[in-house]
């Protein structure tokens, strides 16, 4: 287990999203999380695993460690170290919480016009499974050159 800083800060942006629409589902929809609430169904089951193998990931080998392994490199550059912990972070947090995060981007008045905040969840499908393929295209381009 790794707790330096790099870490830490990598756990937040993993985290942080999570908790500002959980923050925001529970207060000011008043909901639960409870087994019986509409937050637990099939999709959200999978994203909440995937973000606890991303944080267990990042714990147990480091945010160095976890980016070396995923992504071939030990670059520290900002811009490239908020990416590979942000996008899994935002998306998997959009999946969880559609109806919080279209609120947040003005598009909740639409949606729910359209009953269509649960297919908010696909943008939050769309940002890791875009963090997915630039991992791939990350392998490909370091195996084959």
């Amino acid at each position: 287990m790794h707790f330096d800083s790099e870490t830490l800060v990598a756990l937040a942006i993993l985290l942080v999203p999570t908790a500002v629409l959980a923050h925001r589902y529970r207060v000011e929809w008043g909901a639960s999380f409870g087994v019986g609430s509409d937050l637990w169904r099939g999709p959200t089951i999978v994203a909440a695993l995937l973000l606890a193998g991303l944080v267990a990931a990042t714990v147990y080998f480091g945010a160095d460690g976890f980016r070396e392994a995923m992504n071939g490199g030990r670059l520290r550059r900002a811009l490239r170290f908020l990416p590979f912990f942000g996008l899994p972070g935002i998306g998997l947090a959009v999946v969880l919480f559609p109806g919080p995060a279209s609120e947040l981007t003005g598009r909740y008045k639409a949606l729910v016009e359209d009953g269509g905040t649960r297919r908010y969840a696909w943008l939050g499908w769309g940002l890791f499974a875009l963090w997915s393929f630039l991992l791939f295209l990350r392998w490909f381009a370091r195996t084959y050159r």
